[in-house]
């Protein structure tokens, strides 16, 4: 998934139940915002480097718990395996490398 300049595209994953949209900031970084309702995610492997903030909610990864307003956002290098827990609806912000 790779953004344009001036563009919004809308994603959907896991049948609907995330869905984001991606757009490519004025520093040309790319970058999504999403919701994540409740469920458990595989996304497969990262196609490229995420790194992730949680801005509602808590997110579950890697055994470790993502929570809004907390110090830490979750990160993933290329070919790394991407799965998630939500036992809420999650909104999130994630920059791509």
């Amino acid at each position: 998934m790779e953004f344009r300049q001036g563009e919004i595209k809308h994603n959907f994953y896991q049948q609907g139940a995330v869905q984001s949209l991606g757009f490519v900031d004025r520093r040309g970084r790319e970058m999504t915002v999403g919701v994540l309702l409740p469920g458990n995610y595989d996304f497969g492997e990262a196609q490229r480097a995420e790194e992730i903030f949680v801005t509602s909610g808590e997110l579950i990864a890697r055994e470790m718990s993502f929570i809004s307003g907390g110090r830490f956002s979750l990160k993933f290098k290329k070919g790394e395996k991407i799965e998630f827990q939500c036992a809420d609806t999650v909104s999130y912000i994630c920059f791509y490398d």
